[in-house]
């Protein structure tokens, strides 16, 4: 069978119209979707910005998983890939630097804390990082700025009693015994005070509902006031107080006091202390013989 061209059917002009204009509306299409993804007007941010959150959520939901099982490295590369999409989100920075001082870059993430303390204009935040800063230059062996970072931390957000711990640490192994049993008495007042621990808690919860109108004048109103022991009244005191009275941390804490007040000779409060002590750790043999050495003193004088 031959193919002359008088067997051939002509193609149809029309529809060779039809699919070269699609084309030319699909390719010009693409060339304005490019042009819109590089000059991203508001609208077409706005379009994307669901999906990137989703994965700098996904990225943050595993970095959080490795630092939870110690795997730094790994947990570094999703908060890392995390940055990239929101930048400036807060808590990423935290986690990215808790994993850089693990994996053995304290420096980096002494970095990466100072920025954000210099950015970050809340002072709840700002009492954290300088908190786990003082934690990273007495690590350094730079006494000096813990201290600083420490006494910046000093508020509601932070466990008080912790943080004027580690201060009088800090002030005894710099000769400023002074400071030192001032430090120890308040983290003993923290320690002690059920009142003081749940207008921490309270501060610490205004915070997240500063933007609440319902919940966030009830909690300011109550911390305007002056807390008492009434405000508990919904707790049993007793079951707090009887808890702390067999606290260990409390009985090193008096123990602390009394060998400081040993040290300037204020006789009485070293034996005060050394007797608070043993209550709750009757073990202590060290305070067993300074209790007893000191009550002879006494005796003789």
């Amino acid at each position: 069978m031959s193919c002359s061209s008088s067997t051939i059917p002509a193609e149809p002009t029309r529809g060779r119209a039809v699919v070269t204009s699609g084309l030319l509306a699909l390719w010009l299409l693409l060339m304005a979707f490019g042009a819109v993804s590089a000059w991203q007007p508001p609208w077409f941010v706005a379009l994307s910005n669901p999906g990137k959150q989703t994965e700098a959520g996904t990225c943050k939901h595993f970095g959080d998983t490795h630092l939870q099982q110690r795997e730094y490295d790994r947990a570094i590369a999703n908060y890392s890939r995390a940055l990239e999409i929101t930048p400036n989100d807060t808590t990423v920075l935290m986690n990215l630097a808790v994993a850089c001082a693990h994996s053995g870059d304290p420096a980096a993430a002494a970095r990466i804390l100072t920025d954000l303390l210099a950015d970050n204009p809340r002072e709840n935040v700002r009492q954290f990082i300088s908190y786990y800063l003082g934690q990273l230059h007495e690590q350094a062996g730079q006494p000096t700025e813990a201290i600083a970072h420490y006494q910046q931390a000093i508020g509601f957000t932070v466990e008080q009693d912790e943080v004027y711990q580690r201060l009088a640490t800090l002030y005894r192994r710099a000769g400023r015994e002074a400071d030192a049993r001032d430090a120890y008495e308040r983290a003993l007042t923290s320690q002690w005070n059920p009142t003081l621990q749940y207008k921490y808690m309270l501060q610490r919860v205004a915070d997240t509902y500063r933007d609440d109108p319902t919940h966030g004048s009830a909690i300011t109103a109550a911390l305007d006031r002056d807390l008492g022991p009434d405000d508990l009244a919904r707790y049993d005191l007793e079951i707090i107080r009887q808890l702390r009275a067999h606290d260990p941390e409390v009985a090193k804490t008096h123990h602390n006091i009394a060998v400081l007040c040993e040290r300037v000779g204020d006789r009485p409060a070293a034996i005060e202390h050394f007797e608070q002590s043993l209550k709750i750790w009757p073990d202590n043999q060290l305070a067993k013989q300074k209790l007893a050495s000191l009550k002879q003193q006494t005796a003789q004088n």
